[in-house]
């Protein structure tokens, strides 16, 4: 369904953040090819090896505020999201989306947001 789709994944922090990790198993089940992007709080929770072992190491930390070596080549930010399909950022807890609305663009995740052009999707924590 999702073939020759690329979605980049944000990952959002809190006790949700677990998640995400289904959230992109299920997105390569469907056949996309997933980028992640991990907020400050992610990593607090799960680990960011997690990501870049399920990737193939596709994954930018919070701190890749202009980009990250990733195969061996710089990859700037812009470069990272302009191929995607959509964007897609689970958990999208109260203090990214008040960052992302006051363009406080102080980690990659909020940087991408803030860049991407293209179909956004928010899964927003206790929704239902």
């Amino acid at each position: 369904m999702l073939q020759n789709t690329t979605i980049v994944l944000g990952v959002g922090g809190g006790p949700l953040t677990w998640v995400a990790v289904d959230v992109l198993r299920a997105l390569q089940r469907a056949g996309a090819r997933v980028r992640v992007i991990l907020s400050t709080e992610t990593e607090t929770v799960v680990p960011a090896l997690t990501f870049q072992t399920l990737t193939s190491g596709e994954v930018l930390t919070a701190t890749a505020l202009y980009g990250a070596m990733l195969g061996g080549h710089f990859h700037p930010l812009h470069a990272f999201i302009e191929p995607a399909d959509a964007l897609v950022v689970v958990p999208a807890t109260p203090p990214l989306l008040a960052k992302a609305a006051s363009a406080c663009a102080d980690e990659a995740l909020i940087r991408a947001m803030l860049l991407h052009r293209g179909p956004t999707v928010l899964a927003l924590p206790g929704a239902a």
